[in-house]
């Protein structure tokens, strides 16, 4: 990067799903991606779809993947085990690592970074790691991955933003990060953090003593706040003697909806309008900071391929692919123009 450790610098980059949507729905995904200006693409890489059984690699939508979008410098996020790789809620770390560091010889030179795992601090899409699991699971796959291609990124995995600390289902994400960080071998297996910081209802740059009297919920707490949780990682990673690496944003947005779902309440308070201002915040803030590597909007077309579901609140097209307020002030931002 141009001011860190030698890798990439800040850059714009937006969560797609296009693994397996079929050919219109790809053309869509790449001619938003290039009327935006976007230079970073991510997408999720589910494992146990890819490596069906032991050695058995499928590559196909991956390989679609990488043909269709190879103009841009890609992100995969590689997550969710087979059964044949997972028992009692652990996963086989070494096969994790087998199955990685096979993708990173298969896509030498193609892909430009790897994210592995993602908000392993909950129990949710997959198991709660604990910290000393996930620094197993990490530094295998490091060694893996650039064994196989040198020159690709490996970026920590992002943990998921909470003040739920039992251990058993949740685990707050700073007092996560703390834990990995007194394991001494885990600052030398990544080369970039990842962070999920939300904003919840709350504008991008104000601090954890900002207050609505209309919109009282999701305050107080340091993780429902977007600048708060940056600057609480790079806190710890300076303490830490890491300040030299970059944070990675690998997911990050506003949910924006009149009707939400359970547990997601909070994206009626942000309007469209509101959607897009905190978004353009979010990036203009990260820039400044002079810290941050590429940044992920989460996401551009999950509205059509997800209608209805949390993840469709927080893209920047509507179900009918549309563009919203977000998507014309992202373009605007990145492009310098209407």
């Amino acid at each position: 990067m141009a001011a860190l450790s030698g890798q990439y610098g800040f850059g714009y980059g937006i969560q797609v799903h296009a693994i397996g949507v079929g050919w219109e729905e790809e053309e869509r995904v790449l001619g938003a991606l290039n009327d935006l200006g976007i230079t970073w693409v991510k997408q999720q890489v589910e494992w146990f779809r890819v490596e069906p059984q032991r050695g058995a690699y499928d590559w196909g939508g991956t390989d679609g993947f990488v043909d269709r979008f190879g103009s841009k410098k890609i992100l995969f996020s590689v997550v969710k085990a087979p059964s044949w790789a997972e028992s009692g809620g652990k996963v086989d770390a070494q096969a994790y690592a087998d199955f990685i560091g096979a993708m990173a010889k298969h896509y030498q030179g193609r892909v430009q970074a790897y994210e592995v795992w993602n908000e392993h601090n909950i129990l949710r899409d997959g198991p709660l790691f604990q910290p000393q699991e996930y620094v197993d699971l990490l530094c295998l796959a490091y060694q893996a991955i650039k064994a196989n291609d040198s020159g690709a990124v490996v970026v920590a995995g992002a943990l998921t933003p909470t003040g739920v600390t039992n251990w058993q289902t949740a685990v707050d994400d700073a007092e996560y990060l703390r834990r990995l960080y007194q394991i001494p071998r885990f600052k030398g297996c990544f080369d970039a953090l990842g962070v999920h910081p939300s904003g919840f209802n709350n504008p991008a740059n104000v601090g954890t003593d900002y207050r609505d009297v209309n919109e009282p919920s999701f305050k107080g707490h340091r993780s429902f706040y977007y600048k708060a949780t940056m600057q609480s990682y790079r806190d710890i990673m300076v303490a830490n003697g890491d300040g030299a690496k970059q944070l990675w944003p690998t997911e990050f947005g506003w949910a924006s909806t009149p009707n939400p779902v359970r547990d997601y309440e909070y994206a009626a308070n942000n309007t469209p309008a509101e959607q897009a201002e905190r978004i353009v915040t979010a990036f203009e803030l990260a820039q400044q900071w002079g810290w941050v590597g590429p940044m992920f909007l989460w996401n551009l077309n999950f509205g059509p391929v997800a209608p209805g579901s949390e993840m469709a609140a927080f893209g920047i097209v509507d179900n009918f692919w549309q563009p919203m307020s977000a998507y014309f002030a992202v373009k605007q931002l990145i492009q310098g123009s209407p």
